[in-house]
């Protein structure tokens, strides 16, 4: 269900509703299946409440994908003549073997002379315990 009224490439508004959706891992590129989310974004912000991801799978770490019992965030950004401000907050993700919390703010300046950054945080704990097949055997092996 997507709404889109277009006045003008500064002035636009969208809605949609996502429920099951997914992206195929692509080459090196990480996937997603299980989507279920809300969009509203309009010229000067808007925001994406990522209400669940069923799997994330990650190539070249991962043989399989990592199976989410919980999962979510609230992200938020704004517009502006500085540039784009984004804050996610309440991540989860969960599943037996681990669990992890955050939230992060990026600011995104427009002009080319400014950098962008960065402020993640995370926490959460790990149950490594019976996961070892999971990895790919190369890069579960430190180098000497």
């Amino acid at each position: 269900n997507v709404n889109y009224v277009a006045g003008s490439s500064d002035n636009f508004s969208i809605k949609a509703n996502i429920q099951d959706a997914g992206l195929d891992p692509l080459g090196d590129q990480p996937g997603i299946d299980g989507v279920t989310a809300e969009l509203a974004a309009q010229n000067a912000g808007g925001r994406l409440l990522l209400q669940n991801v069923d799997s994330i799978t990650i190539p070249g770490f991962f043989r399989e994908p990592i199976n989410l019992d919980e999962s979510g965030i609230n992200i938020s950004w704004t517009r502006s003549a500085q540039g784009v401000e984004v804050r996610g907050e309440d991540l989860r993700l969960a599943n037996p073997d681990l669990a992890i919390t955050g939230q992060l703010n990026l600011s995104l300046p427009q002009s080319t002379d400014g950098s962008p950054y960065l402020d993640l945080k995370l926490a959460g704990f790990g149950d490594c315990r019976g996961t070892s097949q999971r990895w790919q055997s190369g890069l579960a092996r430190r180098p000497r």
